[in-house]
């Protein structure tokens, strides 16, 4: 599932591994690449994705940082296991 802002900026991505539903998303300022997709900055170190199980255990918040060039938002755990649970494909950020 793919999860972007209203301008169609990539803010992250869920997947769905033998762990349960994975969420991939850039903490940070980052690089563009073909469609946000991929950090494509020159003569610049990686800036690293951050990898969470959707699913948290116990004591583990609801929100999740991420970025897009509209700046830092914060993703709920369940409104996107929700949204995954209805086989969407895609989420727009209101």
């Amino acid at each position: 599932m793919s999860v972007q802002c209203r301008r169609s900026h990539h803010v992250a991505a869920v997947y769905d591994t033998g762990i349960g539903p994975v969420i991939l998303t850039h903490p940070g300022p980052h690089a563009h690449g073909s469609k946000d997709f991929i950090d494509t900055g020159h003569h610049a170190a990686p800036r690293p994705d951050r990898l969470d199980l959707l699913q948290a255990g116990r004591g583990v918040g609801d929100e999740i940082p991420a970025w897009c060039d509209c700046g830092p938002v914060q993703l709920s755990r369940t409104h996107l296991l929700g949204r995954l649970q209805a086989h969407d494909r895609k989420v727009i950020l209101g």
